[in-house]
């Protein structure tokens, strides 16, 4: 468990508490971490590309804002 990530710990967690009512083993969730490090590898959008697909899903979005990539990380602008 020590190799986990703190966000990927984190984010199996969350995954785990909404598929099972139990306990994890630490066994469950090293695989459910080395399953979503596995994905994470194949997506090779930028964090500003994944926010602005998640905007676009969003009813609630401000369709007047977008995300671009900075070099101290995603900044959100006006189109």
């Amino acid at each position: 468990m020590a190799d986990i990530p703190a966000d990927y710990l984190d984010a199996v967690a969350r995954a785990w508490v909404r598929k099972s009512v139990f306990m994890p083993k630490a066994a469950e969730l090293i695989a459910l971490a080395e399953e979503m490090a596995a994905a994470n590898a194949q997506d090779t959008r930028t964090l500003a590309q994944k926010y602005n697909d998640r905007m676009a899903q969003d009813p609630l979005a401000r369709p007047d804002r977008k995300w671009i990539d900075t070099p101290n990380g995603p900044k959100l602008v006006p189109k």
